[in-house]
């Protein structure tokens, strides 16, 4: 197959291919999640208000905490 005839037929399947699969579109109901246990769980005020008003300015609407009893109440009388 001569050179001409190669390239002809790499912009034929090129031009296809590029037709044929469209650019992926982000979806508006997806959720993204990340973990932040250290920064949300911390007793240091000023970090833990440095992280929540980070995710906001992200424009997180949701947020979910995992948060282990004994971390609440380390003890059973606690």
């Amino acid at each position: 197959m001569g050179v001409r005839k190669l390239l002809v037929l790499i912009g034929t399947a090129a031009a296809f291919i590029a037709a044929v699969v469209s650019p992926a579109q982000a979806n508006t109901s997806q959720f993204t999640l990340f973990e932040a246990p250290r920064e949300l769980l911390s007793s240091d005020d000023a970090l833990r208000t440095q992280t929540l008003d980070e995710l906001q300015g992200m424009g997180v609407k949701y947020l979910r905490v995992v948060v282990l009893w004994r971390s609440v109440a380390p003890s059973s009388g606690s």
